[in-house]
């Protein structure tokens, strides 16, 4: 039979004395444009993102390097007009690869908030990306993910 652990308790805690970095930039436009929701977080350290960048960088290395080695292996060993499946994969392989090179901001997820009347983009999360606000109810950032 289940027995119920401890109640937990319903009072708040004690209010943090945290104060978010971002607050002592000397760029106050900035830092009016991020929302509150985010300066609650502590930043994460220098070895996260130390980390994540290399984790990234590896990747696509790897992705452009194995998809480099498709089509050399492709012009290497077959004939001129080689069959089609052989034709696709090279195809295939070659956009991935300059996709893993160079990937411009096309989508149309990058360009809307660029465009008046739709939202901006707000430092989010740990600060240093931008993205739309996903805490704003208003109807034009509804509107927009919508879109997307």
């Amino acid at each position: 039979m289940f027995t119920p652990g401890p109640v937990a308790s319903t009072t708040s805690p004690a209010p943090s004395t945290f104060v978010h970095p971002a607050l002592s930039w000397s760029d106050e436009g900035l830092v009016s444009i991020i929302p509150p929701h985010w300066l609650q977080f502590e930043p994460a350290s220098k070895a996260f993102f130390t980390v994540t960048g290399l984790v990234i960088s590896v990747i696509g290395c790897v992705a452009f390097l194995g998809n480099a080695v498709v089509v050399y292996g492709y012009h290497k060993s077959s004939k001129r007009g080689g069959s089609r499946s052989n034709d696709l994969v090279v195809n295939l392989a070659f956009c991935d690869m300059m996709m893993a090179a160079i990937v411009p901001p096309i989508f149309m997820w990058a360009v809307i908030p660029l465009l008046p009347g739709f939202p901006s983009y707000v430092p989010a999360g740990y600060l240093v990306a931008c993205s739309f606000n996903v805490l704003d109810a208003s109807l034009a950032n509804r509107i927009y993910i919508g879109l997307m």
